[in-house]
């Protein structure tokens, strides 16, 4: 079983699970999803996630991106309310231009590729 190797593989490479950033996605086409009870792994309790982050990428299990899409969507609008502030407390015009380039408008570039592809 999965598990029984990931543990050998872990006692083999003395080390251990971080139960607190682990998660288990039940990846599936079917619609009816049942949900098990948490899995035990030695002493750790693992619980079944979905959605779960997967470096930096929000994926459900159906593999849908929309939870990835929906949270990176909402991360241009707090920066833009953030240089709103900026501008209230007097940062000068360069000093926004600067902000609007290395926080804005690279998010605005990965927002609009990943929504392209995600669509495809």
């Amino acid at each position: 079983m999965i598990f029984t190797d990931a543990r050998l593989w872990l006692t083999k490479h003395n080390m251990q699970f971080n139960e607190l950033e682990t998660s288990i996605i039940n990846i599936t086409r079917s619609s009816n999803i049942a949900y098990a009870a948490p899995v035990s792994i030695g002493v750790a309790s693992i619980n079944l996630n979905s959605p779960c982050k997967l470096l930096g990428i929000t994926v459900d299990n159906k593999l849908s991106f929309q939870t990835h899409i929906q949270n990176i969507c909402k991360k241009p609008a707090g920066k833009l309310l953030l240089m709103r502030q900026l501008k209230l407390v007097g940062m000068d015009r360069e000093g926004l231009q600067v902000f609007c380039v290395g926080n804005i408008r690279s998010l605005m570039n990965y927002v609009g590729c990943t929504v392209v592809y995600a669509n495809q």
